[in-house]
């Protein structure tokens, strides 16, 4: 099952500019989640887009993360 935030969607068309993303991350984090099984909101996978852009590490509590190190080169450290 996969739950689409619709306003992610709409808050990204809209304001695009003041984002940390792209429309690019944003179709990625699409398919991404699509294709997981375990994807319950496209708000995870922009996290790891971003977090790819922006750092070497993804540290986080959620352990759904750790399954989602396939689609990153960076480490992800579940606490």
């Amino acid at each position: 099952m996969v739950y689409l935030d619709t306003n992610i969607l709409i808050y990204a068309s809209i304001y695009q500019d003041a984002t940390n993303y792209t429309k690019t991350m944003l179709q990625e984090a699409f398919v991404i989640c699509l294709e997981d099984d375990k994807c319950t909101s496209i708000n995870d996978i922009l996290h790891l887009k971003i977090a790819t852009q922006e750092a070497t590490k993804l540290i986080t509590y959620d352990k759904y993360f750790k399954s989602l190190q396939k689609y990153t080169p960076i480490e992800i450290v579940v606490l």
